[in-house]
């Protein structure tokens, strides 16, 4: 099984820096020992912090926006990230009316594949030329309609990668 950090390693100087991302579910990810942290943290440490990015972490939970606040505060982070309250469909589509370019995105707030799909395509016309998106969840047994879905997310890249992970993780590579 694969670590996130290795994930982002393999792919980062693929894109244009500064990172600007968008998350979606600021809560978990796994690491190397498959126990669940915060993959805000990752994201703003592999991939923000290094290339002086801004990360915009969606989510509709307010416990998990304050734990997620609280665990970057302790580490000098909170500056390198906007953390919306609200449903991730509609906080993505607020932004569409800002000059906000993303390059990276996680998709990870449900483990449902409809809901999966509406997310990628509402970020569409935030994407950059050159871009990654990865999808969590994209093999759990609990979405019958996953399957073709993640056949539709995979048809938009140009290049992409599945990745063994407890839930599976697709990366998707356009420029």
């Amino acid at each position: 099984m694969i670590t996130i950090d290795k994930v982002y390693q393999e792919w980062i100087d693929r894109l244009d820096h500064p990172i600007i991302a968008i998350e979606t579910g600021c809560a978990f990810l796994w690491n190397d020992q498959c126990m669940h942290n915060l993959s805000t943290l990752h994201i703003i440490e592999q991939l923000i912090r290094p290339t002086g990015g801004k990360l915009y972490s969606l989510d509709n939970d307010p416990n998990k926006i304050g734990i997620c606040y609280g665990e970057l505060q302790k580490r000098g982070l909170e500056d390198y990230v906007e953390l919306v309250l609200g449903d991730s469909v509609a906080s993505i589509e607020r932004m569409v009316d800002t000059d906000v370019q993303v390059n990276f995105v996680l998709l990870d707030s449900v483990e449902n594949a409809s809901h999966a799909l509406a997310e990628f395509n509402a970020v569409q016309p935030l994407l950059a030329d050159k871009h990654i998106v990865c999808v969590d969840d994209y093999d759990c047994p609990n979405s019958v309609k996953w399957q073709d879905v993640s056949e539709i997310i995979r048809g938009s890249f140009t290049e992409y990668k599945t990745y063994d992970t407890p839930t599976g993780l697709i990366v998707g590579y356009n420029e």
